[in-house]
């Protein structure tokens, strides 16, 4: 019985390590709730801005899109300096756009660097390629009456091989290299950058979080753009 308690609990925890998980919008007096092919977001309206936030989960973190509506009749300066999550009444991680981008920039180089280190151990001896033989031998005669046996180990190089690993190990960094810029590019324009926003303008960026615990739980969002606060409230569940 011990023994299958165990095996019980250990199944559940890989279950639960392997589970993906949702943020649903929960709607109060101040927000509410709309779906786009499926998607929901959360909107408020408060001194002349709007805030509609949207979510996904990719990769044990959470990407919460924002869109900004300026209905006031000057600019309004934002940045994510004031946004704040917290999850069951505890604070979690939330990157600011500049951080999230070096640290990702950082990743990605060395990433790339150990490729190019990898490749070019993987081809120091492409190339060559190396053939063993054995044998036998006896020798009977009236000097010498002797039996053994031989290898023979011949090392051959051939360039057009070794031309041809060494163009697909390095065209393996070079594709990586190319993913790594053009996340690089995406994040410098996606991420919620500090931006004015003109009079009747709009503003759209991602805020990146730490997921948080494996379980179902209540996570808040607040955040605060000029002068107008903000607070939205999410049940993370498993899919």
């Amino acid at each position: 019985m011990k023994r299958l308690a165990l095996l019980l609990l250990v199944a559940g925890a890989l279950v639960s390590s392997c589970a993906t998980y949702s943020l649903i919008p929960r709607s109060d007096s101040d927000t509410k709730i709309t779906r786009k092919r499926g998607v929901p977001s959360i909107s408020a309206n408060k001194d002349g801005i709007g805030v509609a936030v949207s979510t996904e989960i990719n990769g044990g973190l959470i990407y919460f899109k924002l869109y900004v509506k300026n209905y006031r009749s000057e600019a309004v300066s934002v940045d994510d300096s004031t946004v704040m999550l917290e999850e069951s009444g505890l604070p979690l991680k939330v990157y600011h756009a500049e951080e999230y981008y070096k640290k990702r920039h950082n990743e990605i180089v060395a990433g790339a660097v150990l490729m190019a280190v990898s490749a070019a151990m993987s081809t120091a001896n492409a190339g060559y390629s190396t053939s063993t033989t054995y044998g036998s031998y006896s020798r009977n005669d009236y000097y010498h009456n002797s039996r053994g046996t031989y290898t023979s180990t011949t090392t051959t190089y051939d360039p057009t091989a070794a031309a041809i690993e060494r163009d697909i190990a390095f065209s393996n960094v070079s594709q990586f290299a190319k993913g790594g810029r053009a996340e690089l590019d995406f994040l410098k324009s996606s991420l919620f950058f500090p931006s004015d926003i003109e009079p009747n303008g709009e503003y759209f960026g991602i805020i990146v979080a730490d997921f948080g615990r494996r379980e179902s739980s209540t996570m808040d969002l607040t955040i605060s753009f000029g002068g107008a606060s903000f607070s939205f409230t999410f049940d993370k569940e498993p899919d």
